[in-house]
């Protein structure tokens, strides 16, 4: 009976060392995008759009997608819709979001079932969005492309002045490199 009770303390002990190593490091890039009164054809009429992509190097770990769209009219405050995935963060695939080897451009094409609040129903969004970086050290980036649905289509042009992320005025755009674990930077520019 001692020996039974003496050997589980004794692995205990022995795993002690290995449960102080330093944790390992997780490696990602993210991209995001605010822009909170995109103008569309009608003058009171405003998009709000709203990503951020998480992709991990790892392949075990799981890379995901928060996002939204919503129109609004500036004039009156009515939102006509306001649409997400139910799941935050999405899952996605491994190659729906492609960083090019270079690690300056961030490529997502990706469809999702968008919910939307009003109507209560689903459907799928076509998300097919470019990063393309202006700055590493600030993380800067641009985007452009669109955000397609059933019954609307959001346009982001190259003419967007995109701004850093965390300035006083919208719209956000950035893409980061991410590195955390002990000793690590977190993300550059961020």
């Amino acid at each position: 009976m001692r020996i039974k009770l003496a050997l589980p303390c004794a692995l205990v002990a022995l795993a002690l060392p290995a449960a102080a190593a330093a944790e390992p490091v997780q490696v990602n890039y993210e991209a995001s995008l605010i822009h909170v009164a995109l103008p569309t054809n009608s003058p009171c009429v405003f998009d709000d759009v709203r990503v951020d992509v998480l992709d991990f190097i790892d392949p075990l770990l799981q890379d995901g997608i928060v996002t939204s769209v919503a129109r609004y009219n500036g004039c009156t405050g009515e939102f006509y819709f306001i649409r997400s995935p139910l799941l935050a963060p999405y899952p996605i695939s491994e190659d729906a979001f492609v960083v090019s080897e270079n690690g300056k451009r961030g490529d997502l094409e990706v469809v999702l079932p968008y919910w939307d609040s009003g109507t209560q129903s689903s459907s799928d969004v076509l998300l097919d969005l470019r990063w393309n970086e202006k700055h590493q050290a600030l993380g800067e980036a641009e985007v452009k492309g669109c955000i397609k649905g059933p019954d609307f289509s959001i346009h982001l042009a190259p003419s967007i002045d995109w701004l850093r992320w965390g300035s006083p005025e919208f719209p956000w755009a950035g893409f980061w490199f991410c590195s955390f674990g002990e000793g690590e930077p977190g993300c550059i520019g961020q």
